[in-house]
């Protein structure tokens, strides 16, 4: 671990400087904890799980419609759970679906590991999530006067994870279409261009709402300094371990053995250890084992 690793080094006007590095060992490290790598392999799984179920009307799969967010949403408020479903469909794989699962889980891959770094494991996982949600109601809302449409995709929550990158990392060097070189900051920049130029273009299929909330939930979150440790939902966890049936139990002072020991105790102060007999000796020894059961 280098100097520019350790808090009492960072530089205090750093952005992220609110994030401590997760404990990962470093970004990409430790592929197996990853939670991004778990995503990753989520969204490819479900991708995959898609093509084998039945084509619907539309030219979709079953399970991505299923888990589409619909703009009727609101008046349907048992398909609320496509909150948070779109993000982790995509468009058909027998189509140009190819590109939008690719597109979005190499961002992920590639800078998500980085925040993750700086966040840890469930922070992550709580921003990833929250952006989701977050992207859903933006377009959701900005669609209400509009047609019926739906969305899926995690791009709402890539182009969060790619913004709060761009804040903590603005000096790193990126490559645009994995080809020219760049700072963080300018990809950060041609990014929220490319999606207001989207914006204006009515003929665009692109979910460009959830994209722009989700670059203004990463900006916001870094700017202000936000975390979500409140939502504990990993604690969830707990109710599906096991926890064995034992009983701790303290024993009781026995105020004549304290007694007895402290008396000892004033003894060697007085005269040495050397001084005590083999009854003293045995009792102090009973009355050393007694303090360190009640420790453990």
């Amino acid at each position: 671990m280098g100097l520019e690793d350790r808090q009492y080094y960072r530089d205090q006007k750093d952005w992220g400087r609110q994030w401590q590095p997760g404990g990962q060992g470093g970004a990409g490290s430790q592929v197996a904890s990853s939670i991004v790598i778990t995503l990753i392999v989520i969204n490819v799984a479900i991708a995959i799980l898609d093509l084998f179920t039945p084509i619907m009307p539309g030219g979709g799969h079953w399970l991505s419609d299923h888990l589409a967010l619909t703009t009727d949403v609101l008046q349907k408020p048992w398909l609320c759970y496509t909150f948070l479903t779109y993000g982790f469909a995509h468009s058909p794989l027998d189509g140009d679906g190819m590109w939008h699962i690719v597109g979005n889980m190499a961002v992920l891959f590639f800078l998500g590991r980085w925040v993750e770094y700086r966040l840890g494991y469930w922070e992550f996982l709580r921003f990833y999530l929250v952006s989701i949600v977050l992207s859903g109601f933006a377009f959701v809302i900005m669609r209400l006067a509009s047609d019926p449409s739906s969305c899926i995709g995690a791009s709402g929550a890539v182009s969060a994870v790619l913004m709060l990158f761009v804040f903590m990392y603005p000096k790193q060097t990126v490559l645009l279409f994995f080809v020219l070189p760049i700072p963080a900051w300018v990809l950060g920049a041609f990014v929220v261009v490319s999606d207001i130029l989207t914006s204006l273009r009515p003929e665009s299929v692109i979910a460009y709402e959830a994209h722009l909330a989700g670059l203004a939930f990463g900006a916001a979150y870094a700017y202000f300094g936000w975390n979500l440790r409140w939502m504990r939902f990993e604690r969830l966890g707990d109710l599906f371990k096991s926890k064995p049936n034992l009983k701790i139990h303290a024993p009781d002072k026995d105020p004549r053995l304290q007694s007895q020991a402290d008396q000892i105790l004033q003894k060697i102060a007085e005269d040495g250890e050397e001084s005590l007999n083999a009854k003293e000796r045995r009792l102090l020894n009973r009355y050393s084992k007694q303090i360190r059961k009640r420790r453990d």
